[in-house]
Parts: structure tokens; sequence; C-alpha cells
């Protein structure tokens, strides 16, 4: 809860005293009540009172740019809000943050009008959508059968939009939809549309579709028969949907990776809780070796998730230029790692993280099932991890050249850059020309660790595990120099080499954040960097394992007798401690 309402802090215009902030987390504890949100689950009925809650409190606010008079200049605010808003249950998280997802194209290439209707629509807190998915086509977007098209007094819109979050609760929709059979990618655009101004008889919402997860979001969908949009409906201009829509990707991809994030806080949670009362053989659960490993290793899991998803996000503001490649490799790499994280800590709550009376009221359950949309929705793992084949020459002769703006990643990477006014979004743009800054810095950034901070090196023990990243670095890219490059078909060879390649990104992640930031106040992170890269050595193939480091026995012993908490989050380590 602390998270959320440190994040929401932005929305205010001056801090609160201690007793106000008392009674508002007391009112935000009413809002997310447990047994009301487990209760909206069962009966697959929207969360209302939590998302009243959040649109209470301004967090619209956090979707509309600070150039449209909003509060959002950077896009780890929203990664951040939705971390804290999963963490405590993950169908208000994505049900309210389905709103940003339908605001996002018209930031990107709306006008005046739309601009401003889209801010009208987000401070009244209407609930927005975004029509992409279409029955039967699934992520591949050249597929589209919605189409619209031109006549005199505007466009006349045919087909339909499914799966759609927000479908039905919301009026205001921004759609892709085909305006030219005979321009390939060029045939496509982006319309704005509110059914409220529509005939009755041109649309009609779809039923919510029963899901496994998130049960009591408005998965649904909309149709149209001949439905009359004036000719301002058009986002952008004609046949330019494709590249808007990719572009925007490159925002919400990157943001959604906090919904792992919060995921894995929450089931961290849950599962230390569980531990430290729970009681086998004679001892708590959470004294017995094999818990305390797997706890020890989520933990690192976390870590290294969080800094990797931050970083992401920060590229928004300081590398822009490079978003579509950021993003691809963040939204393959987060989701998925946490997905499996998330498994094994099932396994160790064994029927009480299945029977939904056993343990929180079935919160656990809840969680697995919610979390399995995340790594597919806004391109699968396979669609994003394949979407950097066509940038691979790109990728591997920067790396080789070293080129990287190592001014530009040293602002992202402390915390306590000065916050760029607005969010760069014009810079955005479908191909990365300078590559992945980020690991491609990863050799130099190695280098510096050893020669300017030999003396924590040695400290924490981290000479080996850098030469042995570095020779690996290297590796990975001759790998992938070998692969063949093919697209749309990505061969395995070439997918397993950029999973590889999204392992030095979140190494090189997290060495950037170390090298650029103060260490961690508290004693259970205060070694987090060489435990998450030798996990990243362990996913690349090294030899190396967390078990021989020195502060791993400490890790693990520490959930003995403490369970998790936010304030074990490197984000959240005080700055008061020099490294």
């Amino acid at each position: 809860m602390d998270l959320l309402l440190q994040t929401l802090q932005a929305t205010r215009d001056a801090p609160l005293t201690a007793e106000a902030y008392a009674h508002w987390r007391e009112q935000a504890e009413r809002a997310f009540e447990s047994a009301r949100l487990m209760q909206h689950d069962r009966d697959a009925t929207f969360p209302q009172e939590a998302v009243d809650w959040l649109n209470q409190q301004g967090a619209a606010l956090l979707y509309l740019p600070s150039q449209h008079r909003g509060r959002l200049t950077g896009l780890e605010q929203i990664s951040t809000l939705w971390r804290a808003l999963a963490a405590l249950d993950l169908t208000v998280a994505i049900g309210h943050g389905k709103s940003f997802l339908g605001a996002v194209s018209v930031w990107l290439a709306g006008n005046a009008r739309q601009v401003e209707q889209i801010r009208r629509a987000l401070l009244a807190d209407e609930a927005l959508a975004w029509g992409l998915t279409e029955r039967g086509r699934g992520a591949d977007l050249m597929a589209t059968r919605t189409t619209a098209v031109k006549h005199a007094q505007g466009w006349r819109l045919q087909g339909e939009k499914w799966l759609i979050n927000n479908a039905t609760r919301g009026n205001i929709i921004t759609l892709l939809a085909r305006t030219d059979e005979l321009a390939g990618a060029r045939g496509m655009s982006v319309l704005l549309l509110d059914k409220r101004h529509l005939p009755a008889t041109s649309w009609r919402n779809l039923p919510k579709v029963s899901t496994y997860g998130i049960r009591g979001a408005d998965i649904s969908g909309q149709q149209w028969q001949d439905a009359e949009l004036p000719d301002d409906a058009l986002v952008g201009e004609p046949g330019q949907g494709l590249e808007i829509t990719l572009r925007a990707l490159q925002l919400t991809r990157t943001a959604c990776c906090g919904l792992s994030v919060g995921a894995l806080d929450a089931g961290l949670r849950l599962t230390t809780g569980l531990v430290q009362h729970h009681r086998l053989y004679g001892r708590r659960l959470s004294e017995l070796d094999t818990v305390q490993t797997l706890l020890a290793e989520s933990q690192v899991v976390s870590w290294m998730l969080e800094i990797t998803a931050w970083t992401a996000a920060r590229h928004a503001s300081y590398l822009p230029q490079e978003m579509s490649v950021v993003s691809a490799l963040a939204k393959a790499a987060i989701p998925s790692l946490a997905a499996h994280q998330l498994s094994l800590l099932e396994e160790q709550m064994g029927a009480r993280g299945f029977v939904s009376d056993l343990f929180a009221d079935g919160a656990f359950q809840k969680l697995i099932r919610d979390h399995q949309i995340v790594p597919i929705f806004d391109g699968s793992t396979l669609v994003s991890r394949s979407s950097l084949a066509p940038q691979l020459p790109t990728l591997i002769r920067q790396y080789r050249r070293g080129a990287s703006d190592s001014a530009a990643l040293d602002r992202l990477g402390n915390r306590h850059s000065p916050t760029p006014a607005e969010l760069p979004l014009n810079a955005l743009t479908i191909y990365s020309r300078s590559g992945c800054s980020l690991v491609q810095a990863l050799p130099a950034m190695i280098a510096r660790a050893q020669q300017q901070h030999a003396g924590q090196v040695a400290a924490q023990d981290l000479a080996g595990l850098l030469d042995a990243l570095l020779q690996a670095s290297h590796r990975v890219i001759d790998d992938l120099a070998s692969a063949p490059v093919v697209y749309p078909q990505v061969p395995q060879q070439t997918l397993l080499g950029l999973q590889r390649y999204e392992s030095l990104f979140i190494a090189a992640s997290c060495l950037l954040f170390w090298l650029n930031n103060p260490a961690p106040s508290t004693l259970r992170c205060r070694h987090w960097l060489p435990l998450c890269l030798t996990l990243v050595a362990r996913q690349l193939g090294l030899p190396e394992t967390a078990e021989p480091h020195v502060a791993w026995q400490a890790l693990k012993a520490s959930f003995a007798d403490r369970p998790f908490t936010s304030a074990d989050a490197i984000l959240q380590q005080g700055t008061d401690h020099e490294r």
C-alpha cells in the first residue's frame, strides 16, 4: 500500500501531514479490502469501489502527459503505479490502466480537438478502450479486417473488435481499421470514436467473455454495421495506423512490465506470510533450507526484474529513439520470468495456493490466474522477441562498435537525475538506428566498475562474475551474428539468441543502476548486484551458481524470521548511505 500512496503523491499539489497521510492510508485499505476484491473475482464483477477510489485521488492525471496539463512526465510513473496496483489486485490494475492504452494513440498523433476530447474524458474518470484484436486473428495486426471506408461526409465503419478491455464500460475507443485494401501496411489507420454519438442501430457491445483470470475485468468487444463517423475521427494521417500503433506499443509494453513486478511482489508476500506460520516436521516452514532457497531466489528475481522494468521505462525519457528495441526486450523477458518464479512459489504454497478457502481467502490462486494474461497482451513473449529480428544487424554492428550514449545512460540510471519536463512522445521511432545503447555499453560499464570501483568489486566478490559476463556478452553477439535473420517466421536458433540478448539487457540494467546510485540501506539488499548477476550467469549457461557467494547464505537465513516487505525493494531504499 505504501508504494501506491507514494506514487499517487504526484497527483497532489502539496505533501500531506502525518495525520492526513494515516487517514489517507485507511481510506485506501478500505477501498482495496481483500475480501471484497476476492468476492468480485468469484462473482466475475468489476471492482468498482477500488477504481472509484483511484479516480477520486486523480490517478488519471498520471495517464495525462504534462504537455497536456497532466502529471505524466516519465513512463516509470505508470510502470510504478501498475506495480503498486498489481501487488494489491491485478484486475484493478488492468481495468484501470487500460484507459492509458486507450489514450496513447491520441497522445502520439491526435490533433488538438482529439487531445482535448481524451483529456476531458480522463478528467471525468471515463474508461477508455483500445481496439486492436479481432476474433481469430491473434497478434497479426496485418490481418485486420475491420474496415473504414472514406466518403464525402466522413468514414463508414464495418467490423468488430474482440477481447477488448473496457469495451462495454467505456464509450470512447481508439481502434485500428483497414482504410485501403490495396496499400498493405500503409492501408490501415487509427480512428477515434464515441459510441454515444453513433446511431443505436449501427453498433452493439459484444458479450463479456468468461476468462480464466481477471474475471471481474470488462473483457468484451464492439461490433459496427455501417457506423458513420465524422471526417475528423481519423487520428493522424490516412495509412499511419500501423506506425502509430507500433509506437504506442513501445509505451504500453514497457509500462505493463510493472504488472509482473507487482505480481511477484504479491507472490512473495503471500508465500512468506504462509511459511512464517505454517509448521512441518515440528518446524516452521521458513526454517527449512529448501524453502529459504526458494524465497531467496525469488527475492533476487524480484530485484532483477524491478530494476530492469524501471530502467526500460526510463528509456522513454532519456533514449526514446531506442524504445522499439527496449520495449520488446522488456516485454519478452520480464513477464515470462515473473510467471516462472510465481509457478515455483505456487508449488511451495501447495494446496493453499490452489484451494480458495485454505489461505488468504484464495488470493494466491487468483494471483496466478490473473497474471497469466500479462505475458500475452500487447505482444506475447514470442511476438515481442520475434519483433527484434529485423533490427539484429544494427544491434550486432553497434555492439561491436561499442556505440552508446554514456551520458544519457548515466542520467537514465540515476534515480536523482532532474525529471524531464515532458515525456518526448514525438521522439519515438519504429526502428532504432542506434541499436540498444545499454547492452552496447555493457563492456564499458564492466571496465568502469573494475577501474573506478575496485574496492567495492572486491568486497562484493564481483570480479569473477564481471569477467565471465564480459566474455558471455561477446559470445552472445557472435552467435547472433551467425544466426539467420528471417522475419516474420524467425528460426528457433535466432529466438534463443535473442533470449540470451535479453539476459544481457537485464545484466546491463542492474550494473547501470549500481554504478549510478548509493548502496541499499537494508542488510538484506546489501549484496543485491552479485546475486542478480549470478542469476543472469545461470540464464546464460555459465557455471556460476548463487550458493558460493558470501551473501547467499545470509539472504536465505533472513527469511527464517522476517517476511518479505515493500522495504526490501531496491527502488524503495533510502539514499543516505554511500556505497
